[in-house]
């Protein structure tokens, strides 16, 4: 990541990614509005890199191919990664967890839910 942003244009603003190489969703797969993050960021852009999900993106990333834009959860955790506009933008989306009524007493459902909500937790924007 590092290589791909220090070879182009400076980084100030959500303008200037217009100049680098983008690495996001394949189009023709991308059917959750919400997911359209590089939309609301740069309209109009072209992704240049276009995986099927975040773990792609993230590595696409990571060998300096481009820049993406993934949840801090991700991005912060991996160190080939540098963080840029952090001060600029934010994206906030909604988690679901979704499980059938009848299966939500069973005690594996159970330990699953409450990992996920505890990493949610733990992870959670203290501003909201």
């Amino acid at each position: 990541m590092r290589a791909a942003i220090e070879s182009r244009a400076a980084i100030t603003e959500a303008h200037d990614l217009y100049e680098h190489t983008l690495i996001g969703y394949v189009e023709s797969l991308l059917d959750v509005p919400a997911l359209r993050l590089l939309d609301e960021l740069v309209p109009d852009h072209r992704t240049r890199i276009q995986t099927n999900n975040l773990a792609g993106q993230c590595e696409a990333c990571a060998a300096g191919l481009g820049i993406a834009v993934l949840p801090e959860y991700l991005g912060s955790a991996d160190r080939r990664l540098t963080r840029v506009l952090a001060q600029q933008v934010s994206l906030k989306r909604s988690y679901w967890l979704v499980v059938p009524r009848e299966l939500q007493r069973l005690p594996r459902i159970r330990a699953v839910s409450s990992t996920l909500r505890a990493a949610a937790a733990a992870h959670a924007d203290p501003t909201t």
